[in-house]
């Protein structure tokens, strides 16, 4: 397939035998990929973390499919399957674990990064920080549309920030991301922002070659 196709490829969770050596790759057919995938604009790049249960049977990390990442519990042994925990358009790293508590930082196109504690087993989140509250307040944030646009057999999946001070039509700038092995998603986007403070509307669209749609998709 060649080193640029391997290089498209989407990472995968491996489970490794310490006395044998063996490789079991356990989210291969899911056709996912593990990790948060996306491109996001923080000052740090963020880790997200493989963190295994209390009885070992299964591990919990982020899942990137489209332009989301959530966290999802992976089983490590018999049948393959990842159960997401949480939903909603918005980009998660898993940070810790404890007891039935999961850390994540969360965001999303209107909210930078924030500490949020999920109940691992509901879902429910809890936030635990509130530094921008007072700065979020005092915006008028854009109105988020996701696009879906349908060529040659694909889907492709795209976002607009539309100013709410400004009347339309809008005066639009499309921006493109880089690698081409990369995606955009549902996190924060500060430059975004002062685009959008300017009366522009902002375009963001994931084409071919992105990541988070199977590996198919991240290799045409």
């Amino acid at each position: 397939t060649g080193v640029g196709a391997r290089l498209a490829q989407q990472s995968n969770l491996l489970l490794i035998d310490a006395d044998t050596g063996r490789i079991r790759n356990r989210t291969g057919s899911l056709d996912v990929m593990v990790g948060t995938g996306l491109q996001i604009h923080v000052p740090v790049r963020i880790a997200s973390r493989v963190i295994p249960s209390s009885d070992g049977r299964t591990a919990y990390t982020t899942l990137t499919r489209g332009g989301e990442a959530h966290v999802n519990r992976i089983s490590l042994g018999g049948r393959r399957n990842a159960t997401q925990i949480g939903s909603g358009q918005r980009v998660c790293h898993l940070m810790a674990r404890s007891a039935n508590q999961l850390l994540l930082i969360s965001q999303s196109a209107n909210q930078p990064p924030t500490l949020f504690v999920m109940d691992e087993e509901t879902g429910a989140t809890r936030q635990l920080t509130h530094h921008n509250d007072d700065w979020h307040a005092a915006f008028q944030w854009p109105d988020v549309e996701q696009v879906i646009v349908k060529r040659a057999g694909a889907e492709l999946e795209g976002w607009v920030l539309k100013p709410r001070h400004v009347r339309p039509p809008y005066k639009t700038i499309l921006t493109i991301h880089g690698g081409p092995h990369a995606g955009y998603g549902c996190g924060f986007w500060a430059d975004f922002h002062e685009l959008v403070g300017a009366g522009y509307a902002v375009a963001f669209m994931n084409p071919h070659g992105s990541t988070g749609y199977g590996n198919a998709f991240s290799q045409s």
